[in-house]
């Protein structure tokens, strides 16, 4: 009787087939352990940017600050990795489930929403660095109050973001999704 059976597992054919369907088997394995990854990578992507933000407050809080003092401070800003993101999720969407995908997605739209205000803040300071020292002195004056009035708004808009931003950072760690789909977000809440 087991003459037979090793008969049959010598035959080139059956060990043709099993090293293949081991080699597709090794294929599948390795294929599901790379979108874990990704999967950690997603959060870790999420995790920095939650670091991000509270940078981002502690640097806009003194910027407007400044502003309110009459000095600019422009130069380059970090922004969060929103197309890392995106790019990462759109890799992994058979293995999370729906309703943290629409949290993703809620957290990438927030977080182009501030990174369009931090990125036209920075424009208008530079605006008044280019064009204060070309104009006279009446102009100057007027130009830099009615900029400054509204980059202190960008700056409150910015931190009020960021500050929502956290919330739902630390709803989306903890697993709340439908937290972050469902509460009513109100401005009032995020302002020192």
């Amino acid at each position: 009787m087991w003459s037979h059976i090793a008969d049959f597992f010598s035959n080139a054919s059956v060990a043709a087939f099993w090293g293949a369907f081991f080699a597709f088997l090794l294929v599948v394995i390795n294929d599901w352990r790379r979108r874990l990854g990704k999967k950690r990578t997603l959060r870790d992507l999420i995790i920095d940017s939650q670091s991000l933000a509270k940078d981002l407050i502690h640097t806009h809080e003194q910027k407007k600050e400044a502003t309110n003092q009459g000095k600019f401070y422009g130069g380059p800003t970090m922004t969060f990795q929103v197309d890392d993101i995106q790019g990462v999720k759109g890799s992994i969407l058979g293995m999370i489930p729906p309703i943290e995908l629409r949290a993703v997605n809620a957290i990438c739209y927030l977080m182009s929403a501030i990174n369009y205000l931090i990125n036209k803040s920075n424009a208008y300071v530079e605006r008044i660095q280019e064009d204060s020292p070309v104009l006279d002195k009446e102009t100057r004056e007027s130009l830099i109050i009615d900029m400054s009035r509204l980059i202190v708004v960008y700056y409150k808009d910015i931190l009020d973001n960021l500050r929502r931003l956290i919330d739902v950072l630390e709803l989306y760690n903890s697993g709340e999704f439908h937290q972050i789909l469902d509460k009513g977000y109100r401005r009032a809440d995020y302002a020192p």
